[in-house]
């Protein structure tokens, strides 16, 4: 499981979000469309630090709701 998020989560992957939560909770969808998509949702650590936890992971590759942005490479010397 690891390893298939991984091939799905790389720089530059496209995000999106429904934006569907009235309490402002929304769920980001992460697409690779060569691989599938990875359904994100934001939490906080014990530090407060926003974080976000894998909800589920397949194979679709359509994704739905607006872009927002990409993902960016990991910072030099961070734990992959």
């Amino acid at each position: 499981v690891p390893e298939f998020i991984n091939s799905i989560i790389r720089p530059e992957t496209p995000i999106y979000c429904e934006f569907s939560s009235t309490r402002g909770d929304h769920r980001l969808t992460v697409l690779r469309t060569t691989h599938g998509l990875v359904v994100l949702e934001p939490t906080a650590d014990e530090f407060n630090n926003r974080i976000y936890s894998v909800v589920t992971a397949f194979t679709k590759r359509n994704a739905h709701g607006t872009l927002i942005g990409k993902t960016k490479s990991a910072p030099k010397g961070a734990d992959s």
